[in-house]
């Protein structure tokens, strides 16, 4: 017999534009992620002609609904940038206190076929805009990423990862049994799986393995039968699968900083 249901229907989160720019329902008002989280979406190419334009659109979002993490990070006048609206001598009246501090932002990347040099460093130089803004590092999480080539760049620019220890979130996926083709690689496969992590591009050679679900003469092996293994390299914690699992890190990173 079916299994009883629920008279309420399964919730979950989905990510929609702000602005309705996609054609759902604007009778529907989205909300904003709670905590200084914000959520931002490329839906092109990443490169230098639209690099700016798309962080000065984000930062002029993240600014207008959070507030500094102290009213006055430049100290003195002669610190103040040219381009500082002001006022010019800033103190706790003059900030929302109702506001949250920043604490992350969520890159959606899934629309981003190709970035450069140029972008990256726009990137670099933002997070460290926001950083002092915040008075605090902000933490960078990026879902989607279709290319290595758009992963290599973000980790040259110092994005993937943070020096803070702390918790993440990551997707896993349970495997059938594997047969190799040499004894070294399967000890390898289980020591990285024993530590949460998968195999670097050098140590894992796909062809190695097949599976033996269907082989004749083959034994299955129990704990195979449930080996769970990372979708993305854990060793880049702050690059996800999707915007859920971005956005469930985000959150379990800034109640642990809460907490402290």
């Amino acid at each position: 017999p079916p299994a009883a249901t629920s008279s309420y229907p399964e919730s979950r989160d989905i990510f929609v534009p702000l602005d309705h720019s996609d054609g759902s329902n604007p009778s529907v008002t989205p909300q904003h992620p709670q905590g200084g989280i914000f959520i931002y979406r490329l839906n092109e190419g990443y490169l230098y002609p639209n690099a700016v334009y798309f962080t000065d659109h984000m930062t002029a979002e993240v600014t207008a609904r959070t507030r500094p993490g102290v009213a006055n990070p430049y100290g003195s006048l002669g610190n103040r940038p040219w381009n500082d609206p002001g006022p010019r001598h800033k103190d706790d009246a003059d900030v929302d206190m109702s506001l949250p501090v920043l604490r992350a932002i969520i890159l959606d990347f899934n629309g981003v076929s190709n970035v450069d040099i140029t972008s990256i460093q726009n990137l670099v130089d933002v997070r460290q805009q926001l950083d002092r803004y915040a008075d605090r590092a902000v933490s960078w999480h990026f879902a989607g990423i279709k290319s290595p080539w758009i992963r290599r760049a973000l980790v040259a620019g110092g994005f993937g990862s943070s020096n803070a220890a702390t918790r993440t979130v990551f997707s896993v996926a349970t495997v059938g049994a594997l047969e190799h083709k040499g004894d070294q690689l399967l000890s390898d496969v289980k020591k990285a799986n024993s530590q949460g992590r998968l195999l670097s591009d050098e140590e894992f050679i796909s062809e190695s393995f097949t599976s033996t679900q269907d082989k004749p003469g083959v034994a299955n092996s129990t704990s195979f039968d449930t080996l769970n293994l990372p979708i993305l390299s854990t060793d880049h914690p702050f690059f996800h699968i999707d915007l859920d699992e971005a956005l469930k890190a985000a959150k379990l990173e800034s109640d642990i900083v809460l907490k402290k």
